[in-house]
């Protein structure tokens, strides 16, 4: 593992960028496997033709293979070829954490295009400049190994796949919109555990250029642990600033709907206050601050006046004929079929649709993990745009989550202009649980267009 260690390092600094902690991880335990197998007499072969790699590639060819020479106790003569290429592959599939300083000369003028299409079809769609320097280098470091990743069939898991899903399932699914751009662009599929590396990356900018939101802290005694909780909130959520401090009894005598406060923080119920309530623990401990976190992140963008918002151009994308309501099916596959003879029948999709989306969920399945699937089918097979919209009688298994609400997601790619309000709107409402509770509630069509339409239900 030592002489592992000293490879990997070898070719960071050669290469002149730094994989990230996991990933290092990851190559470290490869090579030490690797070196030990070799030792042992069994190595790998591979079909790949060197021929046909990029130069990119065949830098790291030779700076693997010197990396091997001089820090492994093998001789050269001992590593076959086929070895150098299955760790030269698992290197250009690695997912960099710095690439220096002039990062764009590094990639070639189709990745900065694609980089700077997807920051601008971000911005749309979440109305507010998100597309700062950071967000558009890392994509940049981000996108040149995803790319090869999926070229070569690298599969790198993401263990926190399914946290993801549950905690930010919005997010998750508008990244899957624009990896459909990505997979128009390059040709390549992609699946769940790269989308949810994508999708870090919009996350985190969308928090980086968020508005700080005021709150007062409450606790039932002294101002110790409230200043411990002020403190800690300042170090965990650094987006949301403490005007004040208040024990329960000095809030008594205040008018708290006359603070400039967003919401408040406390540690113990409060009752008749006209303000929102974060309840926490008195240490705020981890789970506090993603609680607290999670709370800041729907205030944001699931405040009570969303619901009024009229999706304009969502429900023209959404067909009537289209939109089906309490179908009692028993699982996906089911609803995949019906929907996709519905689609080709209105001259949506052609007939080769249905066994893309099948192929697609084979592959990753598009639920969400917040009883909402988006399947979706290949560019290739769409005739005309629309969204379909279906509502089960009964949750169905669909991936690891069941799901009761289904968009069935089928838009020209080529129309990047006519998508972009489509996605902000879809995702404003994938991004509602009150939304889409109420879809769940819905008996008919006109229901589910009241409620896109910003109308409140009975």
């Amino acid at each position: 593992m030592k002489e592992s260690q000293c490879i990997i390092q070898y070719i960071e600094e050669e290469l002149g960028y730094k994989f990230n902690e996991e990933y290092y991880e990851h190559l470290t335990r490869l090579v030490g496997v690797m070196l030990s197998r070799i030792s042992n007499g069994f190595t790998v072969t591979s079909t790949e033709d060197l021929r046909l790699e990029e130069f990119h590639a065949l830098r790291t060819y030779g700076v693997v293979q010197k990396a091997l020479h001089l820090f492994s106790s093998l001789s050269i003569t001992e590593i076959p070829q086929s070895e150098i290429q299955y760790l030269n592959s698992s290197i250009l599939g690695a997912r960099l954490s710095h690439v220096g300083a002039n990062v764009e000369l590094y990639y070639q003028d189709m990745l900065k295009k694609l980089v700077t299409e997807l920051c601008t079809m971000a911005d749309e769609a979440f109305e507010t400049n998100i597309h700062d320097e950071t967000l558009y280098n890392g994509l940049l470091i981000h996108l040149k190994p995803m790319l090869y990743r999926l070229k070569h069939g690298l599969i790198v898991q993401n263990p926190l796949l399914d946290d993801i899903k549950e905690n930010y399932s919005a997010m998750f699914g508008f990244t899957w919109f624009l990896g459909s751009f990505i997979e128009k662009e390059t040709g390549l599929k992609l699946n769940d555990h790269e989308v949810s590396f994508l999708m870090i990356h919009f996350q985190a900018a969308l928090e980086r250029n968020v508005s700080i939101k005021k709150v007062i802290v409450v606790c039932p005694g002294g101002v110790g642990t409230s200043q411990l909780i002020a403190n800690r909130i300042k170090r965990m959520v650094p987006q949301i600033y403490v005007t004040a401090i208040y024990s329960y009894r000095e809030l008594l005598d205040v008018n708290v709907e006359a603070l400039d406060i967003d919401f408040i923080i406390s540690t113990i119920p409060l009752q008749n206050i006209n303000k929102k309530v974060v309840l926490v623990s008195p240490m705020m401990d981890v789970n506090d601050a993603k609680k607290l976190n999670s709370f800041y992140l729907d205030y944001i963008f699931q405040n009570e006046n969303q619901i009024r918002h009229r999706h304009e151009k969502l429900l023209q994308a959404i067909d009537r004929n289209l939109i089906f309501t309490n179908l009692d099916m028993i699982n996906k596959d089911e609803v995949i079929e019906f929907v996709s003879t519905s689609l080709q029948k209105r001259g949506y999709v052609t007939d080769q649709f249905y066994e893309s989306v099948n192929n697609r969920e084979q592959k990753a399945s598009t639920d969400l993990g917040n009883k909402v699937a988006i399947p979706h089918g290949e560019n290739q097979f769409v005739q005309k745009s629309c969204i379909s919209v279906v509502t089960l009688k009964e949750p169905i298994r669909w991936g690891k989550s069941k799901v009761s609400i289904v968009f069935f997601i089928v838009l020209k790619v080529e129309n990047k202009q006519s998508m972009r309000p489509i996605l902000r709107e879809l995702y404003q409402v994938l991004d509602s649980k009150r939304i889409l509770q109420m879809m769940e509630r819905a008996r008919c069509k006109d229901d589910i267009l009241h409620i896109l339409g910003g109308k409140e239900d009975d």
